[in-house]
């Protein structure tokens, strides 16, 4: 069932995950990868930190949300796309790789307009905590099967 958030899910995050088990390096240590994109609705508050990088100025805003959906993406396909046909999982709950620290690429706008990017924004997302603040045991466990997980990071982008 999916989460009551879906509906205004607002961001959309890419992240690799290992599909194997890390190789035997005799074998060449190939590790095999997927793209996985992730949806949410999230709340970017408290400005932050200005750093000036040559010509750009980033700035940084901490994020705050809950996870809606997520799907891995198709090889050759773009994943600011529209999506259709992708096998979405509406859980709301963290997807299997996806862990704190993890650094993710951002999209932050109208995920019912995509593939048009106009009036969004692109940037950076060092996650944070991925579970509700309550765990995941007792009243956590009933608030995570409504709401999904909750997600937390600092967003980064160029102004």
């Amino acid at each position: 069932m999916a989460t009551p958030f879906l509906q205004f899910a607002n961001c959309r995050m890419l992240f690799s995950r290992r599909t194997d088990r890390i190789p035997n390096f005799r074998d060449g240590g190939r590790v095999t990868t997927e793209m996985v994109v992730l949806e949410a609705f999230a709340k970017l508050s408290q400005p932050g930190t200005t750093n000036e990088a040559g010509a750009l100025e980033l700035k940084q805003q901490s994020l705050d949300g809950y996870i809606c959906r997520y799907a891995v993406v198709p090889s050759g396909t773009d994943w600011l796309g529209l999506g259709f046909g992708w096998e979405w999982d509406e859980s709301g709950l963290k997807p299997e790789g996806l862990n704190s620290g993890q650094k993710v690429e951002t999209f932050i706008g109208d995920l019912k307009g995509l593939p048009a990017t106009d009036g969004g924004e692109q940037g950076w997302t060092d996650l944070g905590s991925l579970l509700l603040p309550f765990g995941v045991g007792g009243i956590g466990q009933t608030l995570r099967e409504v709401q999904g997980d909750r997600i937390t990071g600092i967003y980064t982008f160029a102004s």
